[in-house]
């Protein structure tokens, strides 16, 4: 009987060494292409990684200037217009004026405010108004715009200082 026992034990173990070592491992081919491609979703992931990371970065720059405000006062606009005073840049035609206009639209929406630019054309020329390019005796009248607590404000492209309230016009909605 005892050796009976140790002809079971003898063969359970061998039984089981051999289950291990043939049925249980990898082959090493299936084993260097898994670790190849773990390397390749660990650079891809790193990749994801520093795209994420980006993407967080412009929301956060969006998020600084989205939505677009109103100046909350006529001194703030003073304020962040002699900041921003292009009215010292050589304009002499309408298109380099508009193009003043456009700068300073630039800046105030990268800064999260709203300035629109407006340009009137008229047959006569004189005081802030650049002469067209086409035909100088025509000109044009370069302008911001912005509201304020829902009143609108203008001043001429080369004139900051000559900010104005459009006091004919109400509150606008």
């Amino acid at each position: 009987m005892k050796r009976l026992n140790w002809v079971v034990t003898g063969v359970a173990i061998l039984s089981l060494a051999i289950i291990l070592l043939t049925g249980c491992g990898v082959p090493k081919s299936e084993y260097e292409a898994l670790q190849a491609n773990n390397q390749i979703l660990k650079a891809e992931k790193e990749d994801l990684e520093t795209k994420v990371t980006d993407l967080q970065n412009t929301l956060t720059q969006i998020r600084k200037v989205y939505p677009l405000k109103e100046f909350s006062s006529p001194e703030e606009l003073k304020s962040w217009i002699s900041l921003h005073d292009v009215s010292k840049r050589q304009a002499q035609t309408a298109e380099a004026l508009i193009g003043k206009a456009l700068l300073v639209q630039r800046w105030a929406s990268e800064e999260g405010y709203i300035i629109s630019v407006l340009f009137t054309y008229t047959p006569f020329c004189g005081g802030s108004a650049a002469p067209s390019a086409e035909n100088p005796q025509n000109c044009w009248f370069v302008e911001c715009m912005t509201i304020i607590d829902g009143y609108i404000w203008v001043w001429p492209i080369n004139s900051p200082t000559q900010l104005t309230q459009i006091s004919t016009l109400g509150k606008v909605e």
